[in-house]
């Protein structure tokens, strides 16, 4: 491999790193603050883990299957 493209691919490297360390700076508080509003939700009971018989129901009612195939 010529010595440029060597640069080059150090060059890339270090500004993916840097990239990917501002976004993981930037996006941490943010996230931060979305698991709270989760963890929120989960306290009073807004979101349910798993499946709901809702959803089960409306499946049957509709007779739509839902595998990957």
């Amino acid at each position: 491999m010529p010595h440029n493209c060597v640069q080059q691919s150090v060059i890339f490297t270090t500004k993916l790193d840097a990239l990917t360390l501002v976004y993981t700076v930037l996006l941490s508080e943010i996230t931060a603050k979305y698991r709270q509003r989760i963890e929120n939700c989960k306290q009073k009971g807004e979101l349910n883990s798993g499946v709901s018989k809702e959803f089960i129901h409306d499946l049957l009612k509709t007779q739509r299957c839902i595998c990957v195939t």
